[in-house]
């Protein structure tokens, strides 16, 4: 981050966030515009890929959540799910990955089932599909956290 001009560090600090590894990460392509809910219907199946929880209705935004990504700071949440926290936290991974854990295992095996036209484009395919089929342990979201 140190490297970009001082007048792009807002938009790195709006639309960036901290992986696991504690590498920055902005998203180029369309990833870009998942937004956030405390009801997402993606969430990660380890640290470099998603997996959707539930089927997406074509038209159907995408989202995701946002306290995976290694905030800085709290932010207000106004998501809209029935079951809103109402903000975000830089702990909330430590806070409800377990559950997130849950959703995860439950779906996981339904994506062996669906065609992945993007797998190609994951860091280790190989390794997600071993995950997905059971041969490789889920990754837990604890494991994401990076504390600042």
């Amino acid at each position: 981050m140190a490297a970009f001009p001082a007048a792009d560090h807002q938009i790195l600090d709006t639309y960036a966030y901290i992986n696991a590894d504690g590498t920055w990460v902005l998203c180029w392509d369309w990833g870009r515009y998942m937004n956030h809910s405390c009801a997402p219907n993606t969430l990660g199946l380890g640290p470099y890929a998603d997996v959707a929880v539930r089927d997406i209705q074509p038209g159907e935004q995408l989202t995701c959540e946002y306290g995976m990504l290694n905030l800085a700071e709290a932010m207000d949440c106004h998501c809209g799910a029935p079951r809103c926290r109402g903000h975000i936290g830089p702990d909330d991974v430590l806070n409800y990955g377990e559950d997130w854990d849950t959703v995860v295992a439950q779906a996981a095996p339904f994506a062996g089932q669906v065609d992945q036209p993007l797998k190609a484009y994951l860091q280790d395919p190989a390794y997600v599909d071993g995950v997905v089929r059971g041969n490789f342990p889920l990754p837990k979201a604890r494991s994401y956290y990076r504390a600042s």
